[in-house]
């Protein structure tokens, strides 16, 4: 008996097996010719299967890497691999050959450390290279061991994956609930919206000396926030800016350019005591509510007063010599100009308001 078995794919025709086998049945002939049949096919693409899966590992092996210098991202292109050295736990990407300049790419979370220290400059290879940016998402993947971070004061800011300028980044520290201390010895970081929202552990930021505009979220959230200065800031530009930072005690002289405040600026700061809101005319809803500790002169010369914009602030006598519109329960007790009675809603201690040199109540 001969069988002839043709195999047909996109590159090959083959012929083979010619054999003679006697059998004593017809049954056990076709049986044969069927276990022939199994064997060439699992040669052919057997070997051929083999060739490709060596090719898969091969190319995953690739991307594994891509990835690993890439920070997990994909849009590093596997060009791009020896752009990327490593320098005590610290990844960068080289921004120019020309100039030796990089980028802080990323932090390996390795052993026990708790700081991340940028410096200005690196050293591989026998090269020096200037650390000119920080990669967009660099802090995006930093382990709970990290409590305390340090940038060099040449470092200009965050870039994207190009090195591209980032002026105000959203979310750069977002819920990172394990840092205590950044320190940014560079005047020309600008913090940007969700800037520092949810860490929790956070107690002291210095605002760079060239930042006068303080996003929406920026440290909301911020339970253990206790100092901060803002003299320099000449516009809030956002609402929940510091709200829920119960720890919060000092902003320091609010700049005499600022003259409104956003919805909830400082709401939930139960801690913080202000004096004097200089020449803010404006306050949005519930700008300061649950603020106990707030001077009851700080309303004097506003003009305009958003709802429960004081709920839970503790004022024995209010003088509202300038106001011209006021919320809806904007005080625990409130005088309303056109009820011209005052709610008992939260129920704060309020003895006497007086508006325009007019006794209210």
């Amino acid at each position: 008996m001969e069988d002839i078995v043709i195999i047909k794919n996109k590159f090959t025709l083959i012929r083979g097996l010619k054999t003679s086998i006697s059998c004593e049945s017809i049954n056990q002939r076709r049986y044969v010719s069927k276990i022939s049949f199994i064997i060439i096919i699992t040669l052919i693409f057997g070997g051929e299967n083999r060739k490709a899966y060596g090719q898969i590992q091969l190319d995953n092996n690739k991307k594994q890497k891509i990835a690993e210098a890439g920070n997990g991202r994909e849009q590093v292109s596997e060009n791009e691999i020896s752009n990327f050295f490593t320098v005590d736990n610290n990844t960068y990407k080289v921004l120019g050959k020309d100039d030796n300049t990089v980028i802080f790419w990323k932090h390996e979370n390795i052993g026990d450390s708790e700081s991340i220290i940028i410096n200005n400059e690196v050293r591989n290879n026998e090269i020096n290279f200037k650390v000119k940016y920080i990669y967009e998402k660099a802090f995006s993947s930093i382990n709970g061991n990290i409590k305390n971070i340090v940038i060099g004061n040449e470092v200009i800011g965050f870039c994207d994956l190009y090195g591209n300028t980032i002026k105000a980044l959203y979310g750069a520290f977002k819920d990172k609930q394990k840092i205590e201390t950044i320190n940014f010895e560079n005047g020309n970081f600008m913090f940007g919206p969700n800037y520092f929202q949810n860490c929790a552990s956070i107690q002291a930021v210095e605002v760079p000396k060239s930042m006068n505009i303080m996003e929406g979220y920026c440290f909301d959230q911020c339970y253990s926030l206790k100092h901060i200065d803002l003299s320099e800031i000449t516009k809030f530009n956002g609402q929940n800016c510091f709200s829920n930072c119960f720890g919060l005690e000092y902003i320091g002289k609010l700049n005499n350019e600022v003259t409104e405040l956003p919805d909830r600026t400082f709401t939930g700061c139960s801690n913080l005591k202000i004096d004097s809101l200089n020449n803010i005319t404006k306050l949005g809803n519930e700008c300061f509510k649950s603020c106990k500790l707030l001077n009851e002169k700080i309303v004097t010369d506003v003009e305009e007063i958003g709802s429960q914009c004081f709920v839970g602030c503790l004022f024995g006598e209010i003088y509202l010599r300038k106001a011209k519109k006021i919320g809806y329960n904007a005080f625990a007790r409130i005088w309303n100009r056109y009820k011209k009675r005052a709610h008992l809603k939260r129920c704060a201690p309020i003895k006497k308001v007086r508006q325009h040199n007019q006794k209210l109540n």
